[in-house]
């Protein structure tokens, strides 16, 4: 038997986040961080796949301790461009942003892309966010 995932039941109006996880389920609710579905071409869920499939060979590195941490931190690097550029085009179809790893215990204010100050999304079943609404970049608090 298949294993049941876990679908967001929210109301539409939430946005969606672009967040790189072990499994093949990236797009997540920002309200409750559960599964969102959402008709896409072919050739975006295709670009989202490689994404997260690039991504989590670099998490899996960092989680082994090697040293790439730059790549999962750095909104510049190629890693965190490529998702930024997904996160563009699916703002076309629905409100979207961009999880951007930090590293443990590190806090800003600022945008760490555009260096704006971050907006406190307050949220009820998961834990605060920080987001910047101009590089639609989200950090968890």
């Amino acid at each position: 038997m298949k294993d049941e995932i876990e679908k967001c039941n929210c109301k539409s109006e939430f946005p969606i986040v672009l967040q790189h996880q072990l499994t093949e389920h990236v797009l997540v609710c920002s309200n409750c961080n559960m599964n969102r579905t959402l008709n896409i071409s072919d050739d975006l869920d295709k670009e989202i796949t490689d994404w997260n499939q690039n991504y989590k060979k670099n998490y899996k590195k960092w989680l082994e301790s090697e040293n790439v941490i730059e790549e999962l931190t750095n909104p510049l690097s190629y890693l965190n461009n490529a998702g930024l550029q997904i996160t563009a085009k699916l703002n076309t179809l629905i409100p979207t942003y961009y999880w951007l790893h930090i590293d443990e215990g590190t806090s800003s204010a600022d945008c760490p892309k555009c260096a704006k100050k971050l907006i406190i999304v307050e949220n009820k079943y998961t834990c605060n966010h920080k987001v910047c609404n101009t590089c639609k970049i989200l950090i968890n608090e």
